[in-house]
């Protein structure tokens, strides 16, 4: 009997990134691979990559009809990781007296990575292991493997097909294999499980890209009438535009089901680190295979539901075993596999709390190898909120995806946070499972329909590298909730319809809107001395080295460069008080400004000798000058214009007085206490 299925949230792994289209287009296109074509990725290099090439050589697009958008260049691969720099004994650590243990290395050799596994026992041997690795110059990650195991989820007693129970308003439903488009006898859903009538909020943005577009066909699926989230990102008029095709969408999960009525054909072979040997059609599971239906299960078939990328293919890679567990290393190894066999997008319904040095790694090397990496966000909010990797390394090519509603709202078991970069529906999707199907809640569910969004991009326009996609799907997001960006749903609910027109006129939306973090201003600054504006730039996806900023002020112009980590230091010894603007520029971006209201006064210093006050003021522009105890005025003078000025009042002889230098020539009023 199948394992119950359980959470999104599967293992505490990295997922990856990447984005030029892995072959040249107009490249033949061959048969697409069956199960027997898979090769194990630690088998003969040469047999690797002629699997690769055959993998690869299906997923080439068609070139885009209008001109070529300007795309963003991937990252270089990845610089070494802080693992590499970590002392030994602090990453060995958390390995027991006794106990075996798993050290695992990212090695990057020739430009290829490759992922290498070492068994040992107890502390002493993990921190001699360790040690050699960080001393090889080609390691680029090393740590002590983590084991991790899905989260908890419930069971439908009645019934052999389960739901995630990260939304418990959800009853589990079993759905038989329909070939008649008829109405089907099935088993009662909660009220809480809206049909897709009464939910069909359609994101399109038809109204503001008048595009003519030929009439969408409805779907002849008998199940399609459940799939809201299909209503809510209009699938049908967008499958006028794309369907996906040529795109191969690797899935890092518990394997897919290549054999379900819904799913042959779409199926490609692929690799398994569980079953070492195996094709990755093997789901004991569940998820995976559900998962895989999301994204591209058979539209206008007859049969069952449809995906949202129903011309895509699939690429199976087993990282968890029957149970939903599985290892870092084993996500790392399917990231890595993934991008260098073809796959243009790489989705990760999986995560934990652990930042794995491996899989972020990976992550980044996938990304360079053309892939963009999508991953769910977690199910935990109502458990601490904790982040959740790989969605939270937030790197370039890297989406993190949140879950909403069919009332267009964050499902409140949707994680929240910085890395959050979309949202996308997660809550009561239905799609394959076992040989049936079945209702499924979480991030898990909400990341396969960005995967999909992706695919439907690259698709129409195959040119984009993976930094690119990533930026137009959040430009053409649809805001929800708090005005522009926030922690809960990133740029908004995806709308692949408008992406997809748009890209296909040529029109991608590439230009990522900046933000300014302000991390210090000089409210107050003295003439002559420096004030700073110290800013932090980026965009939604992370920071943004080397942007410009132009800050402009009363009589004064600075200039200054963002550094690595997207911060700079604008400087200025200006003389007068008033407001300035910070404008930022950088390539990719539509520029930003910011205002500083910046006060400045003269520097005066007051000695007192006997019953005189010699007050000095720089610069001295006319100020008037009075010498005060409470309210009462005891004298006063004016200056001259001058650099500097010094004048003589009088005082008594002991006692506080108040110095008042008043406001003149764009320097405010300063008042200085003189004791004696």
């Amino acid at each position: 009997m199948r394992p119950p299925l359980r959470g999104t949230r599967c293992v505490a792994l990295a997922a990856c990134s990447a984005g030029a289209d892995p072959n040249p287009a107009g490249a033949p296109s061959p048969a697409l691979p069956t199960p027997s074509a898979r090769v194990d990725a630690d088998a003969d290099a040469d047999a690797a990559e002629a699997a690769g090439s055959a993998l690869g050589a299906a997923a080439v697009a068609t070139p885009i009809p209008a001109k070529a958008p300007g795309t963003v260049a991937p990252p270089a691969i990845p610089l070494r990781g802080p693992s590499t720099r970590t002392a030994p004994r602090v990453l060995a650590r958390v390995v027991a007296a006794g106990r075996p243990a798993r050290i695992a290395t990212v090695r990057v050799v020739d430009g290829r990575a490759r992922v290498e596994v070492v068994p040992v026992t107890g502390p002493v041997e993990a921190e001699q292991r360790i040690a050699v690795a960080q001393a090889d110059p080609a390691v680029v990650a090393v740590e002590v493997d983590h084991r991790v195991t899905a989260s908890e989820a419930g069971t439908d007693p009645a019934s052999s097909t389960s739901v995630e129970t990260s939304n418990p308003n959800v009853t589990p439903t079993a759905y038989p294999v329909a070939t008649d488009p008829a109405p089907l006898s099935r088993t009662a859903t909660s009220a809480t499980t809206t049909s897709a009538s009464a939910t069909t909020t359609t994101t399109s943005a038809s109204a503001s890209v008048p595009v003519p577009v030929p009439v969408p066909v409805p779907s002849n699926d008998p199940y399609r009438s459940e799939q809201w989230a299909l209503d809510a990102l209009g699938a049908e008029r967008l499958w006028t535009v794309s369907r996906g095709a040529r795109q191969i969408v690797a899935v890092i999960d518990s394997g897919v089901d290549g054999t379900h009525p819904d799913l042959v054909g779409q199926v490609l072979g692929g690799v398994d680190y569980v079953d070492v040997g195996g094709t990755g059609w093997t789901d004991p599971y569940g998820h995976g295979t559900h998962v895989a239906g999301i994204i591209a299960a058979v539209a206008g078939n007859g049969i069952g539901i449809a995906g949202l990328a129903p011309d895509a293919r699939i690429l199976p890679v087993r990282a968890l075993d029957a149970d939903g567990g599985g290892w870092e290393s084993d996500i790392a190894k399917g990231l890595i596999w993934a991008a260098d066999h073809g796959a243009t997008v790489i989705n990760c319904s999986l995560g934990g709390p652990d930042a794995a040095d491996a899989v972020r790694v990976a992550v980044a090397y996938a990304v360079t190898r053309g892939a963009v990496v999508v991953a769910a966000a977690g199910n935990e909010r109502g458990q601490g909120n904790p982040p959740s990797y790989p969605a939270a390394f937030a790197l370039p090519g890297e989406l993190g995806v949140a879950a909403t509603t069919s009332a267009r709202v964050s499902a409140r078991y949707s994680d929240t946070g910085s890395y959050i970069s979309l949202a996308a529906p997660g809550d009561a999707i239905l799609s394959t499972l076992d040989a049936s199907y079945s209702k499924l809640s979480g991030t898990s569910m909400a990341a396969p329909y960005v995967s999909a969004a992706v695919a439907l991009v690259r698709a129409v326009a195959p040119a984009l590298g993976p930094i690119d996609v990533t930026r137009v799907l959040t430009n053409t997001a649809d805001d929800l909730e708090t005005p522009g960006r926030d922690d809960a749903t990133g740029a908004g609910l995806i709308d692949p319809l408008r992406a997809v027109e748009l890209c296909a006129q040529g029109e991608c939306p590439l230009a990522v809107p900046l933000k300014i973090t302000v991390r210090a201003a000089t409210a107050r600054a003295v003439a002559g001395r420096p004030a700073v504006l110290s800013l932090v730039i980026g965009d939604g996806l992370g920071v943004v080295p080397g942007a410009t900023a132009r800050l402009t002020g009363p009589g004064a112009t600075v200039t200054a460069r963002a550094d690595a980590t997207g911060a700079l230091t604008l400087r200025t010894t200006s003389v007068r008080t008033g407001q300035w603007t910070a404008a930022v520029i950088a390539d990719g971006h539509t520029g930003i400004s910011t205002r500083w209201s910046l006060t400045v006064v003269p520097a005066v210093v007051v000695g007192r000798v006997g019953n005189r006050a010699v007050v000095t003021v720089s610069p001295a522009r006319g100020q008037a000058v009075t010498v005060r105890r409470g309210s009462a005025v005891l004298s006063r003078g004016k200056l001259p214009t001058a650099a500097t000025a010094t004048m003589t009042l009088r005082v008594p002889a002991t006692g506080v007085v108040r110095v008042v230098v008043g406001a003149g020539a764009g320097l405010a009023e300063v008042v200085v206490t003189a004791r004696r």
